[in-house]
């Protein structure tokens, strides 16, 4: 009995490490949010994370592409790094109602690359989205939407440590009654 209580416990501590050794770097915070709808395209997008990014002097590594409604690339081909953000410029002109796709790609500090995409809307969505969707994407943005968006591997991990300690606890009442 003592075997498998130091076992369970062992799996606890294991979980809870691998969340802080083996943590990535994360989105904090997306310029404009996460399907926001705008009245007026911003001069450029930034996005910060949780860590800086990896900076190799003379390689590509961090990016942040910016699409249209038309499928076209509007965005600057070069994204600044500036602390934890990247930033990149959107060229003039390019001011079409509809929904904007932003994609990023970014190497932290250990090298592990994360990369995503997420909307924003300029006057309104486009057409091709439900009209279920277009009412939730109003001035307000929708935050738990975005909290999720955001921070779905802690969710996943600290699901997994409640669900050990659970185990643990059920565990360890059955073995008192006996």
């Amino acid at each position: 009995m003592r075997k498998l209580s130091l076992l369970l416990a062992i799996s606890l501590f294991s979980i809870l490490g691998h969340t802080n050794a083996y943590s990535h770097s994360s989105v904090v915070k997306t310029t404009p949010q996460y399907k926001s709808t705008l009245r007026a395209l911003p001069e450029e997008i930034s996005i910060r994370f949780s860590e800086e990014p990896l900076v190799i002097p003379g390689e590509v590594i961090n990016s942040i592409t910016v699409i249209n409604p038309q499928g076209e690339v509007i965005s600057d081909s070069f994204t600044e790094v500036s602390g934890k953000s990247l930033i990149v410029g959107i060229s003039e002109g390019q001011s079409e109602k509809g929904s904007y796709k932003v994609r990023y790609r970014m190497a932290s500090g250990d090298g592990h690359v994360i990369s995503g995409n997420y909307e924003f809307y300029l006057g309104h969505p486009s057409e091709k989205i439900s009209g279920k969707e277009k009412e939730s994407t109003g001035d307000r943005q929708w935050w738990g939407e975005h909290f999720l968006h955001l921070h779905r591997d802690h969710i996943i991990y600290a699901a997994g440590v409640l669900v050990v300690a659970v185990g643990l606890l059920i565990w360890r009442r059955r073995a008192q009654s006996r």
